[in-house]
């Protein structure tokens, strides 16, 4: 989502009080040009957006990239409840649970920029077959075809690729990732430190316990 948006830095000024956390580094790639130069690229990153209480539990969850015309809605949804007992929290989550029933593709916008990065490292993350999310970006491929996943035509300019990217992932997290979540919050409260491993391990596939973020391939080259 865009910041600079005054629709959400507004919310942000107006009706919370924003936090911010770093939970793990993302991986860094130097890659030396032999010239002189030397580009800085990081993979593997996400973010999610916790609506906490001043209880400390998690009112509701955002995991992934979202415009703000698709995440302030539901957030003024989750804003009506935070002061309700929380039996009310989890009756509003499974009210909205409706798990998809189709193999999720995400994080159009990261692919873009990672997966033609992770072609030409010849990074090839384990497929995971049964998962419910499948993250694009860490599928190697080159850059034409990560545009071609996007629907991008020729004529289009990295901005334009870059903003239906976007545009892609935030529909999809709306209409895939939030009925996982809504299943995730309708049983018990949770604290953001509580859900860290399941938001980003489970729901948007980055294996953030481990140290290497599931490119063990870097250090010990063919898997082994």
């Amino acid at each position: 989502m865009s910041l600079s948006d005054e629709n959400f830095v507004s919310f942000l000024m107006n009706d919370v009080i924003p936090s911010w956390e770093n939970v793990r580094d993302p991986i860094k790639v130097d890659l030396n040009m032999g010239d002189g130069r030397t580009v800085h690229r990081t993979i593997g990153g996400n973010t999610v957006l916790y609506l906490v209480a001043p209880n400390g539990y998690v009112v509701d969850a955002f995991p992934g990239v979202y415009r703000p015309e698709d995440i302030l809605p539901e957030l003024s949804k989750s804003l009506q409840i935070v002061n309700r007992p929380t039996s009310e929290w989890t009756e509003y989550h499974r009210a909205a649970v409706n798990p998809p029933l189709w193999q999720t593709s995400m994080n159009m916008g990261k692919s873009m920029v990672e997966a033609p990065l992770i072609e030409k490292l010849g990074l090839t993350p384990p497929a995971d077959e049964v998962a419910i999310v499948v993250d694009e970006s860490h599928i190697p491929r080159t850059r034409q075809e990560a545009r071609l996943l996007v629907g991008a035509a020729d004529n289009e300019t990295d901005q334009q690729v870059a903003n239906n990217a976007v545009t892609i992932d935030s529909l999809t997290n709306l209409r895939d990732l939030r009925p996982l979540v809504h299943a995730l919050l309708s049983n018990r409260l949770r604290t953001p430190a509580y859900l860290k491993v399941e938001m980003f391990k489970e729901l948007l596939k980055i294996p953030i316990d481990d140290p290497n973020l599931g490119l063990t391939d870097v250090l010990t080259p063919g898997g082994g």
